[in-house]
């Protein structure tokens, strides 16, 4: 299947219109009392972005309140991604396929989201907010390519077991793409930020990359090895293959401080549940 017509196949589920609205008017740099009046007009997205604000994430001392308050509390960059983030976790959570398991596909991604924080956070290589919403969102291609290609899906699954080959590997024999190039290209088409979609699109190569987006790709492809390594409760059913030593190398990233890496990155994990509503 061309990948402009898998990301816009008529079954997968859709972002709602408001928060795409949300999105369009914090790319446009749209002032605060608009961006809040699109929020207080929804109630499920006042109550989204009132829990963001309050969430242990945040360490606040008081109650906010107001979106105003909100907006000035989270931030209008940091809105955007938390707001869209938490929309494609609902949106995507009625998902019911005998290929994935919903609770275990969002424990990954969110151990993924903050690995990639805490290497961005130690490597001082790239904006930590940026990576982790790009962990939290780089394995949706896996469903699109579930819900749209259920039977390529299945034998791309059982001929990468019967192999002990990672997924993308057989993704990009049998497609000629992989998950990751789906994730990217849907989130581009919903006018996320380049450089979230841009390091997803080769963090399982990400010697590939381009050189502006080269650091994150070489971010998440660590944090897929960290989340999937040093997380014994994590479903292993997707080798992720040898950490890239290109990957290593640029970020200057020593393999041994991994574990060290992972168990900072645990440490946020049950913050970060809460906070996306999981």
């Amino acid at each position: 299947m061309d990948l402009e017509k898998l990301v816009s196949h008529p079954e997968l589920p859709s972002i709602p219109e408001s928060v795409l609205k949300l999105n369009e008017l914090i790319k446009q740099e749209a002032p605060i009392d608009k961006l809040a009046a699109i929020i207080r007009n929804e109630p499920a997205l006042t109550t989204r972005t009132l829990e963001l604000a309050n969430s242990a994430w945040y360490n606040r001392q008081r109650e906010i309140a107001t979106v105003q308050d909100a907006i000035a509390i989270i931030g209008i960059t940091a809105l955007q991604q938390l707001i869209f983030a938490s929309s494609v976790i609902r949106t995507f959570a009625g998902i019911k396929n005998e290929l994935v398991d919903m609770d275990k596909y969002w424990r990954q991604s969110v151990r993924t989201a903050t690995a990639a924080q805490t290497l961005a956070h130690q490597s001082n290589t790239g904006n930590p907010l940026d990576l982790f919403t790009a962990g939290l969102l780089v394995y949706i291609g896996k469903l699109i390519l579930y819900i749209a290609a259920p039977d390529i899906s299945m034998q791309i699954l059982q001929t990468a077991q019967a192999q002990q080959q990672p997924h993308f590997k057989m993704e990009n024999k049998l497609l000629g793409y992989n998950h990751s190039n789906v994730t990217a290209a849907l989130l581009k088409r919903w006018n996320l930020p380049e450089s979230i979609h841009a390091a997803i699109c080769f963090y399982t190569e990400p010697e590939q990359s381009t050189e502006m987006h080269r650091n994150g790709a070489c971010t998440l492809n660590i944090a897929h090895h960290m989340q999937y390594v040093h997380n014994l409760n994590i479903d292993a059913t997707d080798p992720p293959g040898q950490i890239s030593a290109f990957a290593l190398h640029r970020l200057q990233v020593n393999e041994m401080d991994l574990s060290d890496y992972s168990t900072m990155a645990e440490s946020r994990y049950n913050e970060a549940v809460t906070m996306l509503g999981l």
